[in-house]
C-alpha cells in the first residue's frame, strides 16, 4: 500500500445512499485541510487494505436546528461499492483526503 499525501481530516458524522442517483453521502466536518471535488477520500481497513473513492461535489448543509454548518461529499457509487459501503457503516470517524486515487 502507498502512502498518499493526506490533504485533509474529515470527521464523518453520518452516511447513506440514493441507489437510485446511484450516489453515496458522507456528512461531516472538515477538521483540518482542505478538500476539493475530484479529490478523493480514504478508508483505512488495517495496515495493508485501503479503499478510495473520488469525490464528485460537495455541497453546505444546514441543520434545522442551527447546529452549525456541515460539509456533504458526494461520490458516484455503483452498487458493490454502495454495499461495500453501507457495511462499513461509515460514521463517528475521520476519513483521510488526498489527491490522488487508488493505486491499481
Amino acid at each position: 500500500m502507498k502512502v498518499k499525501p493526506i490533504r485533509g481530516v474529515f470527521k464523518v458524522i453520518y452516511s447513506f445512499s440514493i441507489k437510485r442517483r446511484e450516489e453515496y453521502y458522507l456528512i461531516g466536518e472538515l477538521s483540518k485541510g482542505e478538500i476539493q471535488p475530484g479529490w478523493y477520500f480514504n478508508i483505512t481497513i488495517n495496515s495493508s487494505v485501503d479503499f478510495s473513492f473520488q469525490i464528485k461535489a460537495i455541497e453546505d448543509v444546514d441543520f434545522s436546528n442551527n447546529d452549525g454548518q456541515y460539509k456533504l461529499i458526494i461520490i458516484d457509487s455503483d452498487p458493490d461499492s454502495t454495499e461495500f459501503m453501507e457495511l462499513m457503516a461509515i460514521g463517528g470517524e475521520n476519513v483521510f483526503i488526498s489527491e490522488e486515487g487508488p493505486d491499481y
